[in-house]
């Protein structure tokens, strides 16, 4: 038997939530590059925003897959929807409760995928800060995905 999660945070995380936009920005060797948005409405994409600077990246390398809900357990488990009908089940851990810090955890991975979340009224929000330096160039990407509570 899994014990499940327990603490407020995972009180406010522990349910379906629908997301409503995903915004972008993202830098290489310090300067703006590329800035998007993508907003959502009932798991289908009604708008979208995306300006490059430069050919370092395109639309589709920003936003290669669309997440359009989540579902969140207090077993470690979660279950993301994306919009081309694709689904993925994922384990999740608190990394720091107390800072939000959440990590898409694979047991005898070296490495884990964090992003912070705020929790406000009936939204919670995904940060993510991705760095990456690789031959003397230096790429971040900053996202920001806002999700609302599903009825």
């Amino acid at each position: 038997m899994i014990t499940p999660i327990q603490g407020d945070a995972t009180a406010s995380l522990c349910r379906t939530w629908n997301y409503i936009s995903h915004d972008v920005w993202c830098y290489w060797n310090g300067k703006y590059i590329a800035r998007g948005k993508k907003k959502l409405e009932n798991g289908q994409v009604v708008d979208t925003h995306f300006k490059v600077i430069g050919n370092l990246f395109d639309e589709e390398e920003i936003f290669d897959n669309i997440a359009c809900k989540d579902v969140f357990t207090p077993t470690g488990k979660f279950i993301r929807f994306y919009v081309n009908g694709e689904v993925e089940v994922n384990n999740w851990k608190w990394y720091d409760e107390q800072q939000g810090i959440l990590c898409d955890y694979e047991p005898y991975k070296d490495e884990l995928d964090c992003w912070t979340v705020r929790f406000s009224g009936k939204e919670m929000r995904i940060y993510q800060d991705i760095q990456d330096s690789d031959d003397g160039e230096d790429t971040r990407t900053v996202s920001v995905q806002t999700l609302t509570i599903a009825n």
